[in-house]
């Protein structure tokens, strides 16, 4: 029996035909992608700060672009004195029994009002809507209905009944755990989590904004020790699910410091868990952080597959452009090409390989956006590049697949900015990981790339 169970509410034209003739697309339209400011992932923490892993305060933050408020006259005090920002009206409505969705979509509506006297360029979202469980109701189908896509689905109509418009939203929230932790140990788990996380992304973007993923960690999976290798596998491999969903802005995970779940990211010394070095991108057990620029190596000939830093340079870890993550393993790797700290791609430096002792591996860590917004890419497909040995600026051609308004690169990873460039290419990468060096020993210009930002 439920609880608590109410009823929904009532170059020249020649060169830009030769490249759609040779990279077509497939024509077919897209969700658009997400707008992103910030870092993609983000932790919850009782203070805000951007390294070694950004924060997402629970609270209001001048340093922060999102802000947790439920008070809506101490949030129109803080926006009038920090404009632009964006605030989320409290948090987890569907777990208050007693706050149905009509009463918080009047709440809301009174929220943004009063915010928005106080700053018109400020920028709302509603709570995050737990995932289906059993707070306020015992059967499944109570569950289903009033929490997660459910409640949010009440909680729009409610709105539309009460003021005759859809609500004011530049982004939606939804938490999602894996509670029900079925399949733990199998595909079967993530395959059910992320199928449920992509339903309300899915059911967002249908409703006017992108999603973001505002908790998210697996504390149902509380018996698996802290640093186990599968668990730390299977946090690897939906943080790229995640990534790479262009329905979804950010992800926030639960939680930097210790709250009961053995999962959490800092210790209180301040040194990173397994959990913490695996997400902030490191790919094995214990990194550090790269300490300037110098040379990184390459195992491909083209300054592609696996980077790493030659420790017997003896100035500390560091990498071509100074960014990333390097690991603590050392390894004898055979390299075939480098890249400097101006950024040239030293191309097949080593045709028959340069195999060495001393190595530690460089990984990337999130995308950095260099420009005032960045968007989500879509898939993976065609990056072009300035330098003759896909080095240089990056950039994808957005007239692809018909000018869909998704954006992608030869990897699907990285972000994308929203400046449209003209810009003059020498080489490309396509999905199979091949470089296309010098395909334009002259250059190749055109207008409309957006850049691609990596780490």
């Amino acid at each position: 029996m439920a609880k608590y169970c109410p009823q929904y509410i009532p170059l020249a034209a020649l060169v830009l035909i030769s490249f759609l003739f040779l990279f077509p697309g497939s024509g077919q339209a897209a969700s658009p992608p997400a707008r992103r400011n910030g870092p993609f992932f983000t932790a919850w923490a009782d203070v805000a700060q951007e390294s070694p892993i950004p924060t997402q305060y629970w609270g209001m933050a001048a340093s922060q672009y999102r802000q947790i408020s439920s008070d809506a006259a101490a949030a129109a005090a803080f926006a009038a004195a920090n404009p632009g920002k964006l605030y989320v009206f409290g948090d987890e409505p569907d777990q208050d029994c007693s706050t149905n969705p009509w009463a918080y979509a009047a709440a809301y509506h009174d929220f943004v009002v009063t915010v928005r006297a106080a700053d018109p360029t400020a920028r709302f979202s509603p709570a995050g809507f737990a995932e289906p469980n059993s707070q306020c109701c015992d059967d499944d189908p109570c569950q289903s209905a009033n929490h997660y896509i459910g409640y949010a689905q009440q909680f729009y109509d409610a709105y539309i009944a009460q003021f005759g418009t859809a609500p004011p939203v530049d982004e939606w929230r939804f938490h999602n755990f894996g509670l029900n932790s079925w399949g733990w140990g199998t595909s079967t788990f993530l395959t059910v989590w992320s199928s449920q996380v992509d339903q309300a992304a899915t059911w967002s973007v249908n409703h006017g904004a992108p999603m973001v993923l505002g908790s998210w960690g697996f504390i149902g999976i509380y018996w698996v020790p802290m640093g186990d290798s599968y668990f730390l596998a299977q946090m690897r491999e939906a943080m790229r699910i995640l990534q790479a969903n262009p329905r979804i802005s950010s992800a926030a995970y639960w939680s930097l410091q210790d709250t009961g779940s053995p999962h959490y990211l800092k210790y209180s010394d301040g040194s990173l868990t397994p959990e913490g070095d695996t997400y902030r991108g490191c790919g094995e057990y214990g990194c550090d952080a790269v300490q300037g620029q110098y040379i990184s190596h390459f195992t491909g000939s083209y300054c592609d597959g696996t980077e790493s830093y030659y420790t017997p340079y003896g100035i500390g870890r560091r990498s071509w452009d100074g960014r990333g993550v390097v690991g603590k393993t050392l390894r004898t790797v055979t390299n075939r090409s480098n890249k400097t700290s101006d950024g040239v791609c030293h191309a097949n430096a080593w045709p028959n390989g340069n195999t060495l002792s001393g190595f530690v591996t460089v990984y990337e860590t999130q995308p950095v956006c260099r420009e005032v917004a960045c968007v989500a890419l879509g898939g993976s497909y065609i990056s072009h590049f300035t330098g003759a040995n896909c080095d240089g600026t990056e950039s994808y051609y957005t007239p692809y697949f018909g000018s869909d308004g998704v954006r992608r690169s030869w990897n699907g990873k990285g972000i994308a900015g929203t400046i449209i460039y003209t810009l003059t290419n020498r080489s490309y990468r396509t999905s199979d990981g091949v470089c296309h060096a010098n395909a334009w020993p002259y250059g190749n210009t055109l207008w409309g790339f957006v850049k691609v930002y990596r780490r």
